[in-house]
């Protein structure tokens, strides 16, 4: 208990009773809190109290001293002076505009966008970037403008929603194009749609120059698994470039936004294409609810090299890279405390962290955090600002219409090449339809309480094409066939969400329109939905190997069916639990879907509907048919954690040391406690 310590008898009392006196002459204990919101008021009134106001001090005397040690010595006073005029005349302005007329994802502090606007300036002015600070006045004066607009637009405007930018475009057009020696911005576009370009020999005093211009070519492969595609565009430009120059200087960097925008895979994508270039280790950390913080330490401890008894780092001539995904993940204790959290701004502030064994401090350097996150709600927690303070926190906007048509089309045109030429005509129709579906059940169909799974992201949009990319030539004859395909593809994905007959009449209807506008000739509603149903499969032919199967449309639902009772008899054959299953079309429907499912790579399927009505039976089923064997595990009387874990442990062993394809089947009565679920999600 604290409070003996704060009073007169300055002991302490620890919770197994034993009671240390401690000298009041020689100890003293100072606080330092963001607020009181968990302090009792006996502690608070044994306690003297400071309240330092945040406009107190202000951001002048931190880029003084930024402006004085941290900026290059060829750097002119009359320079410096200059740019600090600039500071003095937009910052305020800026934030001024930002807190009362636009939103942030997840909020930031002022300081926080200073210290932002200043590493982001630092890294651009670096030797080698184009940046002489021996040239004559105006041109300097000219490049620093623009590396400094370019600066502010990334910090004080780079964590904003998207549906904000608009209103800080005209702001920043009216206000940073007064700027002294900037010159006149590009007319086009936002100005988050521009670089800096400072290496241009035509343009010594540099310019502004569009994304697009660094976007680099691709070409699709299809022996690149489908899930490490990455189409650059101007998003996953823009964003790497912005990590690049924050590792530059050894800034950390937050990537928000909703879920499915990429900003994973924009990182990871970024650490592997460098980590020979730059020299940098990635170690990539998934946080969770559960995640604690002594397996957090361990976890990083073990990547770094012991330089010294108390110094770790990296390997010579390297840079660590710690990416943490989801950080705001771990779950809250009693006094709102994230421990994983904490232990991560304990290494932020003070480089290090304590020996949980022997107690001594361990420095840690050439190490770097880079985080991504999604904003709090939905199982994510709200993280301190004091962690967050240490961040460049970007906000990476939904991909418009365009760039996803660019992203889609630019796989599915690649994939096409394998087929007659003919079938270059429906990349257009194909994508065009997938994006318009993606878009208006995002907005006609919206999650409730009842229909809390109603939540559609860009993985679902990008699931249509992974299985239209399942067809192979000499099963798609003809256009009409890539028709049908999409649709069904386009039903796996989104349809089978849907659970009441008026939302998935809805679909149809929807659907139907969309093939009338975007496949001229293609088939009318009676033809997709009365007449016949539309299926695709790989398990026409019984007895081929995985690698063997081909994915093919079903022509008679009669013969599906009877080739599921020859399955079924097989199964029944080889299996010590046989089953008896009648195979009227819904659920002969629904094993078609979770076969089709288990056949991707990372096919993860939940199914949802109510006890009896045959789940696990048809996974059993569909996993057979599809050549895998079925794991699951068994309760018994104290069952817990440990048990559930050596269980995985076997999973492990049969699907990683010998290869068997096997589904995890895993239902709700097995939840005994929530670490099961963290552990499968992890």
């Amino acid at each position: 208990n604290m409070n003996t310590v704060l009073d007169d008898n300055c002991t302490l009392c620890l919770p197994n009773g034993e009671r240390i006196k401690l000298n009041p002459n020689t100890m003293r204990m100072l606080f330092e809190v963001e607020d009181l919101s968990v302090a009792s008021p006996a502690t608070v009134s044994r306690c003297g109290m400071v309240y330092v106001p945040p406009e107190e001090l202000g951001w002048l005397p931190y880029v003084t001293t930024w402006a004085n040690t941290q900026l290059p010595d060829t750097m002119t006073k009359e320079t410096k002076a200059w740019l600090l005029g600039l500071f003095d005349t937009t910052v305020n302005a800026g934030i001024a505009f930002v807190r009362k007329n636009l939103k942030e994802g997840i909020p930031t502090v002022d300081i926080n966008l200073i210290t932002s606007l200043t590493f982001l300036f630092k890294s651009l002015v670096q030797p080698g970037k184009g940046v002489d600070f021996t040239a004559a006045p105006d041109v300097l004066h000219a490049k620093l403008a623009k590396v400094y607009v370019f600066s502010f637009i990334w910090s004080i405007g780079g964590n904003i929603e998207s549906t904000f930018h608009d209103k800080f475009d005209d702001w920043a057009r009216e206000k940073l194009g007064e700027v002294d020696k900037l010159g006149p911005f590009p007319g086009g576009g936002m100005v988050y749609d521009y670089y800096v370009s400072l290496n241009d020999p035509e343009e010594p005093k540099g310019r502004f120059a569009p994304w697009e211009a660094l976007i680099q070519p691709f070409a699709y492969s299809k022996e690149v698994p489908y899930f490490e595609l990455l189409v650059p565009n101007v998003d996953t430009t823009r964003f790497s470039f912005l990590l690049e120059t924050c590792l530059d200087v050894d800034k950390s960097l937050l990537l928000t936004g909703g879920t499915g925008v990429g900003k994973s895979v924009i990182i990871t994508d970024y650490l592997a294409r460098s980590s020979e270039d730059r020299g940098l280790i990635p170690i990539v950390l998934n946080f969770s609810a559960q995640t604690p913080a002594y397996d957090t330490q361990v976890l990083i401890e073990s990547k770094l090299e012991k330089k010294r008894k108390t110094k770790f780092g990296a390997p010579p001539n390297k840079k660590i890279v710690l990416f943490i995904d989801d950080v705001n993940m771990p779950a809250q204790e009693t006094y709102g405390a994230q421990p994983p959290v904490e232990l991560l701004r304990q290494f932020q502030d003070f480089r290090g962290f304590y020996d949980r064994k022997k107690l001594f401090w361990k420095d840690v350097e050439d190490t770097t955090l880079v985080s991504a996150c999604a904003p709090p709600g939905g199982g994510r927690q709200e993280v301190t600002p004091r962690f967050f303070r240490h961040f460049n926190m970007l906000n990476v906007p939904p991909p418009n219409d365009a760039c996803m048509k660019t992203i889609l089309s630019s796989i599915y045109s690649g994939f096409l090449r394998d087929f007659t030429p003919e079938f270059q005509d429906c990349v257009k129709p194909v994508v065009d339809s997938s994006v318009e579906v993606y878009r208006r059940i995002s907005e006609e169909l919206l999650p409730t309480p009842a229909k809390s799974h109603y939540t559609f992201n860009l993985r679902d949009l990008s699931k249509v094409l992974q299985g239209i990319l399942l067809i192979t030539p000499a099963n798609c004859k003809d256009k009409d066939v890539m028709t049908r395909l999409w649709v069904h593809e386009s039903m796996r994905v989104f349809h089978d969400r849907l659970i009441s007959i008026e939302d998935k009449d809805h679909y149809k209807k929807m659907c139907s329109e969309i093939v009338k506008k975007n496949f001229p000739g293609g088939p009318d509603f009676a033809q997709l939905f009365e007449d016949r149903n539309i299926i695709f499969g790989d398990f026409l032919k019984m007895g081929v190997d995985m690698e063997d199967r081909v994915y093919e449309e079903v022509d008679d639902m009669s013969k599906m069916i009877k080739l599921m009772e020859e399955y079924l008899e097989e199964y029944n054959f080889s299996s010590t639990n046989a089953m008896q299953l009648v195979f009227f079309m819904d659920a002969a429907e629904h094993a078609t879907r979770i076969a089709r499912i288990l056949r991707q790579p990372r096919g993860n399927a939940m199914l949802v509907g109510v006890g009896g009505s045959g789940k696990q039976s048809l996974t059993r089923f569909a996993a057979f048919m599809a050549g895998f064997k079925c794991f699951s595990i068994e309760l018994t009387r104290g069952y817990g954690i440990n048990e559930f874990r050596e269980d995985l442990k076997s999973l492990y062993m049969q699907t990683g040391i010998q290869g068997t394809p096997t589904v995890f089947l895993f239902t709700d009565t097995q939840i005994v406690t929530e670490g099961f679920v963290e552990d499968i999600n992890n």
